[in-house]
């Protein structure tokens, strides 16, 4: 798609998909509905033309289309501020899409993509799996309403619509409101991190990578990381899993994922939002029953993310203040780069 396409994201993040667009050369229009402050700041350092539309909860969209008689072109046409000439011929149908927040309205010709991934949380089976009882889940509603609206101007517009595996029942709900099947795939196949997650759209299916990647092919070494200090395990009965060493420093058992240590040959485990800047853990050095890790840098987070180094850093300039913890649930909210390149190459 060669020309300047309009882009409506919601429940945006820190515009992942942006990125993606930029990677395949698109030009676009971007309008994201966001509301966390320290993922809006990371946008625009990065995008500083994204429209910021606030609350999709609040976000009002209307869509309108008339006939163009003796009048003045729109502002958003080619020939903006000239008067119609008559001689031309009439019955011109002209169409937009009006975005309203609390304070600020934009007018938009009609969007040509329409891309978001609303909250996992009630989905996901790491949490209460209360599906669409949980508030955060029943704001998918919002993207239909949306969607519906955005295709009474546009009904050829693209979606894509991203969450997590989840029960078959909220799956087939989601499955009959977009009027697609899902497609399920691993980010392990493009940077390394263990990230199942499906995908419903009416692009293209990108055909399915063979290749599994692992850590090694975005771990720094230990001089390059910003947090050099090598911690030692080796008293809390550190066992060798299958794609990680799981160690107990409670001594309760527990088996969580900040009692593991990730090793550049395995695979890495799925960054999320809730996160703490020591969760992620990597391997220095196993030998002779001696552990020692470091924790994950936030570039190699950026990475597993298909996420240039340095996009989430924020300098003094900034609005809010820079953290690593903030940074790394930031990332772990996003969507990986490479998935939506391989579903927008086809726009």
């Amino acid at each position: 798609m060669s020309k300047k396409i309009n882009v409506l994201s919601l429940f945006d993040g820190i515009s992942c998909s942006q990125q993606a667009l930029k990677n395949l050369g698109i030009a676009c229009n971007y309008y994201a509905s966001e509301i966390e402050d320290y993922a809006m700041e990371i946008t625009q350092k990065n995008f500083p033309k994204t429209f910021q539309l606030g609350n999709v909860a609040k976000l009002k969209v209307e869509c309108e289309e008339w006939i163009l008689e003796e009048k003045e072109f729109p502002p958003w046409s080619e020939n903006s501020g000239k008067v119609w000439d008559s001689s031309i011929e009439k019955d011109v149908l002209w169409s937009t899409t009006t975005l309203q927040n609390e304070t600020t309205l934009w007018s938009v010709p009609k969007f040509d993509l329409v891309v978001g991934g609303s909250p996992c949380q009630g989905f996901s089976n790491s949490g209460y799996g209360k599906g669409f009882e949980d508030e955060r889940s029943k704001l998918f509603w919002h993207y239909v309403r949306i969607l519906k609206e955005v295709k009474r101007i546009n009904p050829d517009v693209k979606f894509l619509l991203e969450n997590v595996k989840m029960k078959e029942e909220c799956r087939n709900i989601i499955t009959k409101e977009l009027g697609v099947e899902p497609v399920e795939i691993n980010s392990v196949y493009y940077t390394g991190q263990n990230r199942v997650r499906l995908y419903w759209t009416n692009l293209d299916i990108p055909p399915q990578r063979q290749t599994k990647k692992t850590f090694k092919e975005v771990m720094l070494p230990l001089e390059e990381v910003a947090d050099k200090e090598v911690r030692d395990i080796t008293d809390y009965n550190p066992k060798q899993c299958r794609n990680y060493i799981q160690f107990d420093k409670s001594g309760k058992g527990y088996k969580s994922i900040q009692d593991r240590i990730y090793s550049g040959d395995n695979r890495f485990c799925t960054l999320s939002k809730a996160t703490g800047r020591t969760k992620y853990k990597v391997l220095v050095e196993n030998n002779e029953g001696r552990v020692l890790y470091r924790h994950l840098d936030l570039r190699e987070a950026e990475a597993l993310q298909g996420l240039p180094h340095g996009y989430t850093h924020l300098g003094s300039e900034a609005s809010v203040k820079f953290s690593i913890g903030k940074s790394l649930g930031s990332i772990g909210n996003g969507m990986t780069v490479q998935v939506m390149e391989d579903f927008f190459s086809s726009l």
